[in-house]
């Protein structure tokens, strides 16, 4: 007869819920990431809702500083994200929502901070690095990809894509 390797006075073992399932928490170490989206990136509309809803569940806030970008209350809504917890603040000047975004960062009020910013030196990037560390927040810098693979798609490709836009 075998015996078990498991003794039940000696050792146990312990179940966990999977990960999907797991109580969100507050990263140990903030940081920040560049998000491309556009048309020809739908994986981002795969990935983004999940996270923002995760990190709705914790007692802090989500923040949304855009400069023509609203966010949909419905898609919000539907993607499950609470709406009684994001913030926007709109029409902020190129160097202001910088600052905001690293202010937003540093205070800890926010879980995650997505900021449409215009492209950043890398001294800013630093900066918005060590504030989302301080304050244990993620910040996600969404940038437009739609102009950048257009201009690298062959001439061809411009003509046959003439006149077709479509428009979510």
């Amino acid at each position: 007869m075998r015996t078990s390797p498991l003794h039940p006075a000696t050792d146990s073992v312990v179940f966990s819920r999977p990960a999907c399932q797991s109580a969100p928490t507050v990263p140990q170490s903030g940081f920040v990431s560049e998000l491309g989206y556009g048309a020809q990136q739908p994986l981002l509309s795969l990935l983004l809702p999940p996270l923002l809803r995760q990190l709705g569940e914790q007692s802090r806030w989500q923040l949304w500083i855009t400069a023509q970008h609203k966010p949909s209350k419905r898609w919000l809504s539907a993607c499950g994200v609470p709406v009684h917890k994001v913030m926007q603040l709109r029409r902020a000047e190129a160097g202001e929502a910088i600052y905001a975004m690293e202010q937003a960062l540093r205070s800890g009020n926010y879980s995650v901070v997505l900021g449409w910013l215009p492209p950043l030196t890398a001294a800013e990037r630093l900066r918005l690095n060590r504030a989302a560390q301080a304050g244990r927040s993620i910040g996600l810098l969404m940038q437009p990809q739609e102009g950048k693979l257009a201009a690298a798609a062959p001439p061809q490709a411009h003509a046959a894509n003439r006149g077709s836009a479509r428009y979510h």
